[in-house]
C-alpha cells in the first residue's frame, strides 16, 4: 500500500502552497512515510487516511527567504489487524531535491495499539501512585514505571512528583492558600 495515495491536502490558504503540492510532492512524502512506517510497524496496513497541511498557512510566511513556508503537518491514521496507529508530525519539503525530511531531524513516533495500551497502563499506575502519595500511604518514593528514584515536593503551594532516574513522568500542580490543587501539568513519557 502506498500511504501517500491515502492522504489528502488539508486547508491551504496560500497560492504558494496550492502550487507547490502536486504528484511529485505526494510521491516524495510517500517515500518518507513508507520507509518510516515500515521500520516501526510489525504488521501490514489495511488502510490509511489523513491530511497534509501547511504548518504556517498564511501569506506572510511564504516570502522568498522564509524558513517556515515548506513545513507541513501530517495527521494520519493507519489501520492494521491489531488496531489503529496514529501519527501527527511535522515534515519539511525541500523543493530543490523534491524530498521530505523530518522537521528538526527527529524520528517519528507512531502511536501503535501496543504503545497506546502501554501508555494508558502507565498513566493509570502513575495516577494511582500519586493518589497514594497525596494520602500519605506510600513513603518509598519509587517510580511505578521504572522503580527509579522519585523527587517529591509536597508543600502548601506546590505538589510536584517526578521520576529522577528515567524521566518517566513529571506531575506538577500548584495549590491555592487552602491547599487545594489549582492548575498544573502531567507529562508521562512515551512508551518504547
Amino acid at each position: 500500500m502506498r500511504i501517500a495515495d491515502h492522504l489528502r491536502l488539508g486547508k491551504c490558504r496560500t497560492k504558494y502552497h496550492r502550487a507547490l503540492v502536486d504528484d511529485c510532492f505526494f510521491d516524495a512524502l510517500g517515500h518518507l512515510l513508507d520507509d518510516t512506517i515500515s521500520a516501526q510497524l510489525q504488521e501490514p496496513l489495511l488502510s490509511a487516511t489523513g491530511t497534509v497541511t501547511p504548518t504556517y498557512n498564511h501569506k506572510r510566511h511564504c516570502g522568498p527567504i522564509s524558513l517556515v513556508r515548506d513545513i507541513f503537518t501530517v495527521d494520519a491514521r493507519f489501520q492494521s489487524e491489531s488496531g489503529e496507529t496514529t501519527l501527527k508530525a511535522d515534515v519539511m519539503y525541500d523543493l530543490s531535491s523534491q524530498s521530505f525530511r523530518p522537521r528538526n531531524d527527529y524520528d517519528y513516533y507512531f502511536w501503535t495499539p501496543e504503545r497506546q495500551e502501554k501508555h494508558k497502563d502507565n498513566i493509570s499506575k502513575i495516577e494511582q501512585y500519586i493518589d497514594r502519595i497525596k494520602r500519605d500511604v506510600d513513603a518509598t518514593h519509587r517510580c511505578p514505571i521504572c522503580d527509579g528514584m522519585l523527587s517529591v515536593t509536597d508543600s502548601t503551594k506546590l505538589f510536584n512528583v517526578r521520576c529522577v532516574d528515567s524521566d518517566c513522568f513529571v506531575y506538577n500542580y500548584h495549590r491555592d492558600e487552602k491547599g487545594r490543587i489549582l492548575h498544573g501539568h502531567f507529562f508521562p513519557s512515551r512508551p518504547e
